[in-house]
This record gives C-alpha cells, structure tokens and sequence, in this order.
C-alpha cells in the first residue's frame, strides 16, 4: 500500500494553486471505488478538507468521481500532487514542440494530448506532459510488452496498436491513421485498458472524457448515437465507467452496426 493515514499532506490553497483550473477540466473518473458516495473524497490525487480521515489506497485514484468532484467545486479540495505509485520518469523538453501547452509523449492518453504523436516525443516533453498529468488531464496509456513507463527508453513497438504513430524525422500534425484493424471479440484484444475480459484501450478518440461511450463494439443507454470506426478502442475513461454502471454492454454484431453508420469501415 502506498498511501496510509500516517502520510500527512500539506493541504494546498485552492486560491493558490488550482483556482485557474475549472472543475470541468480535471478528470475525476468514475464511482468504482468501496466508498464512493459516502461524501468524503478518498481519491489520493486530492488534498484538503473534502478528504477522508481514513487510510487513502492507490485502488480508489480515479474511483470516486461524485464525491471528489463536489468538494472540488465547493472549494475543499485541491491537489496533493502526483501519487508516487506512478514514479513517471518524465524525460526532458527536447522536442520541438516542448512548451506548447500540449503533451506531446505517445506513452500518455488524454484531454491535451497533441493531436499527432511520434515516437521521437517519447520522454520529450517533460514540462507539458508533467503538467497536464498532475491536473489530472492525461494518464498514462496502457502498455504491452515488457517495456516500462519508468524507464529510461521505450519502445515504439510496446505501445498499444491505437497509439502506436510512424517513426518521423520531420514533426507532422495531421491526425493518425489507426493503426491495426480491431479485433471482432473481447478477448482477442489485449493492450489496452482491460476489465471482465474486455480490452478498452485509450482515450485517443476526439469525443473522449464527454460522458458517452464512443466506442462503436458497445451498445446501450450511454452509448453514443453516432459510430465511428476511428473511435474503436479510444474511449476507455468513459466506456470502462459505462460498462461498470450497467449503462452500455458488449455488442456481438458491432461490426454490422458499423457498417451501416460508418461506410468508411470494412
């Protein structure tokens, strides 16, 4: 356990540090947690009033969006900064395009990712990537393989296919092709975000982080209405919390669906 209640943490002023940051603008993530809905935040990305006197476990970062989220927008919360359970070796800024307010590293997923990624960012873009990361706006994306995101190098090939960009030696920002073509069942994926057998993937997709599942293999009431190809396996935040709800479901014929709504795929 990395947290426990004897790990004091300098609540910070809200007025401070985090006043210019809109509570639309931090990821709060979903109700999974034990004790979510029990008025207190035990999300240990947190810090401040709003906080739970009990032991804080990494299990529940992400996991108790309602109750986070409420405090944050009365105020009682700020952040505590980024959990050591990450131990993110960030790199340095020598991309070209280090400090434009974009995370440009293709090992992250989220809100202000660059649009475009290339595997020369990798440990590239430490300020931009840092930053948004300790506002709670991109997480790591999963990795496959052996290859660590607390490592010194990374391999272009141990990212998920989703997020995996052409090698360049000239920064381009024209959107990403996906990569492979999806698999057509929940075990045959496997190097994204994974829950119940189902591969999840990234947050890469335009439409992440807006509450509706956007990935066209599922189905039900907080799915979205419009499906995309591009957006298979790239909405993993908002499906994953879907999913546990019991809002959306697997869709065996996902693939005829897509066919229909989105004459692009085949």
């Amino acid at each position: 356990m990395l947290f426990a209640s004897a790990l004091a943490f300098t609540p910070i002023s809200l007025a401070q540090s985090d006043s210019s940051i809109s509570v639309d603008d931090v990821i709060f993530g979903d109700d999974a947690g034990n004790w979510a809905g029990d008025g207190e935040c035990d999300d240990p990305r947190f810090a401040g009033a709003g906080m739970t006197s009990t032991t804080l476990l990494d299990d529940d970062m992400f996991h108790d969006a309602s109750d986070c989220r409420a405090h944050w927008a009365s105020g009682f919360l700020s952040f505590a900064g980024t959990p050591t359970v990450d131990d993110i070796n960030f790199g340095d800024d020598s991309s070209i395009w280090a400090d434009d307010d974009e995370c440009d590293d293709p090992r992250f997923a989220g809100a202000t990712m660059a649009e475009t990624l290339v595997e020369e960012d990798m440990y590239a873009d430490a300020s931009d990537c840092s930053a948004a990361y300790e506002a709670g706006k991109i997480t790591l994306a999963a990795l496959a393989g052996d290859t660590s995101p607390t490592s010194d190098s990374g391999s272009y090939q141990n990212l998920p296919p989703s997020r995996q960009t052409a090698p360049s030696t000239q920064p381009s920002h024209n959107a990403n092709p996906l990569a492979n073509p999806a698999p057509s069942t929940p075990s045959s994926a496997g190097a994204g975000t994974n829950f119940d057998g189902i591969d999840f993937g990234d947050d890469s997709s335009l439409w992440a982080f807006d509450d509706e599942c956007d990935d066209p293999r599922f189905m039900g009431d907080n799915a979205a209405t419009t499906l995309l190809h591009e957006d298979l396996y790239a909405d993993a935040t908002d499906c994953l919390a879907a999913y546990k709800a019991g809002m959306i479901e697997w869709n065996e014929d996902w693939e005829a669906a897509l066919e229909i709504m989105d004459p692009e795929f085949e």
